[in-house]
């Protein structure tokens, strides 16, 4: 399992969710399902970057639909599956 490493920006309110593998990805694909324990908690808008790759939006998903993460979602060592 690999450790989501959170990194908060507190004057944008925004977080960085970094995952690194020792499989290499050179791009994200389509059917990507990674598990990981998040090592912090977010704060606002959050993003997810595997490895070296660009950040990608983070959403949960609502009676509603999926709405982009807010803060507080991701909680310090808890358990979650990244899936594109």
């Amino acid at each position: 399992m690999l450790e989501g490493i959170v990194t908060v920006d507190n004057n944008q309110k925004t977080s960085v969710i970094r995952l690194l593998s020792q499989s290499a990805f050179l791009e994200y694909k389509n059917g990507i399902s990674v598990c990981f324990k998040a090592k912090g908690k977010n704060v606002g808008a959050t993003t997810i970057a595997l490895n070296n790759l660009a950040g990608k939006p983070v959403y949960k998903a609502t009676e509603t639909g999926l709405l982009a993460l807010s803060g507080g979602e991701i909680q310090w060592l808890s358990l979650y599956r990244y899936l594109r």
